[in-house]
């Protein structure tokens, strides 16, 4: 796209808000750790100005476990995980955590999450939907691209009345919809000062990670911020893509932006 072209099309179309400026956001993740491994200090950060943040876990997670908890029954599996994501939320200033329950790894549907997702959206009235980005190259958990996908599908579709529950309140608009484990981030959030939180949030899912790859995932994260950031004139941020939820549909563009 050339910068002309750029130029004309930002011109029509309304600018996306500010992450930094929601009053209200819904972090749709498809596993009890995502949102803190990607945007954990912005989540922080968000908090500590009063931003009233809500987790919503599509997947119970009791797949994931590789340490000696892997060999618990499945309930507790599923009742440790929500135990550390909750631990780890209220390190980061998360008002509410919920889980839907569906299968780690397993055999459900867009649009079975799709149709749970518009009540979600319509019952919680975010002015930001976050989650993972469906679209980001060589990306193979399959719980990962139909979470994005169907986060996508009911920033679109919660608007019409004769989709999904009866939750339905035309006066309300959801702002912006934004994807976090990306390759093309078009904000950077400045939340080097929730670093050390991140971190220990992160360290809470111990049936999740070992103390070394909890230090392996710290220097990529590291590493990473230090990178978006070289644009921004911060020393480390976490990058995000944000788009209007009418810019998910038939605007090819919108990679661009």
């Amino acid at each position: 796209m050339s910068v002309e072209h750029y130029t004309q099309l930002r011109a029509l179309l309304d600018p996306v808000p500010q992450l930094t400026e929601a009053r209200r956001v819904l972090c749709i993740q498809p596993h009890p750790d995502d949102t803190d491994i990607a945007l954990g200090a912005t989540i922080a950060l968000l908090a500590a100005q009063g931003t009233i943040i809500t987790y919503l876990s599509v997947t119970d997670d009791a797949a994931g476990l590789t340490n000696a908890d892997a060999e618990l029954p499945y309930e507790a599996r599923v009742r440790l995980r929500s135990s550390e994501q909750r631990e780890a939320a209220s390190i980061l200033g998360v008002a509410e955590v919920r889980e839907l329950g569906f299968a780690d790894a397993g055999d459900w549907s867009v649009r079975e999450l799709r149709n749970c997702l518009v009540d979600a959206i319509r019952t919680d009235e975010p002015d930001f939907v976050l989650s993972c980005d469906p679209w980001l190259p060589y990306e193979a958990h399959a719980d990962h691209v139909r979470t994005g996908l169907a986060v996508a599908e009911a920033a679109i579709l919660y608007q019409f009345p004769n989709t999904a529950t009866a939750h339905y309140r035309a006066e309300y608009r959801l702002n912006a919809v934004g994807f976090f484990f990306t390759d093309k981030p078009n904000q950077f959030v400045d939340a080097a000062a929730y670093r050390e939180l991140k971190l220990e949030a992160i360290s809470a899912h111990k049936s999740q990670f070992t103390s070394e790859q909890i230090n392996a995932l710290d220097a990529v994260d590291h590493e990473r911020g230090q990178r978006l950031a070289e644009t921004t004139g911060a020393v480390w941020v976490e990058g995000v893509k944000c788009l209007r939820p009418e810019w998910l549909h038939v605007l090819p563009e919108a990679q661009w932006l």
